[in-house]
């Protein structure tokens, strides 16, 4: 199968469904201005402007060397369909590093999980992840922890 723990950490860092990343085309891909113009789905999410996080920029120029006709693409270059792509390498992959068995769209809610714990400007997370409102983004995709609410508890004087 396809190594695709770089696949996952695309996911997470772009905060793409994995059908946008799977149907990425390199025309996508600007690395001159670090960004990826893509998304389906809704209105906010079309078309929507996806900075390359640098620990991912290594992965994202290792897929394009491939010249695949979609960004990740199988060794003849054609693309993946989510279906296929979940089962035959997505939970393989999580199996072999000790992840439990989530959705591929569980990616996102760890973005959105992380960018807030990060304390990113909402507005860019809801631009990233392509929801119209944010609402949508904190109150369904934002998971926090007790250790980080404890963390958090313990800024009080």
């Amino acid at each position: 199968g396809v190594d695709c723990a770089d696949i996952i950490l695309m996911l997470i860092y772009t905060g793409f469904r994995i059908d946008e990343l799977l149907s990425l085309t390199p025309f996508s891909v600007d690395l001159s201005s670090g960004i990826i113009t893509w998304g389906m789905k809704t209105d906010a999410g079309r078309d929507r402007a996806v900075p390359i996080h640098s620990k991912i920029l290594p992965y994202v120029k290792k897929w394009l060397a491939r010249g695949g006709d979609t960004l990740i693409c199988n060794p003849q270059g054609k693309r993946y369909t989510a279906g296929n792509f979940r089962n035959k390498h997505y939970y393989r992959a999580l199996e072999n590093i000790g992840v439990s068995r989530l959705p591929p769209h569980s990616t996102r809610h760890t973005f959105a999980s992380l960018a807030f714990e990060a304390k990113i400007d909402t507005l860019a997370v809801q631009r990233i992840i392509g929801h119209a409102d944010y609402s949508t983004t904190a109150n369904i995709y934002t998971h926090v922890d007790s250790k980080y609410l404890k963390k958090e508890l313990e800024k009080l004087n």
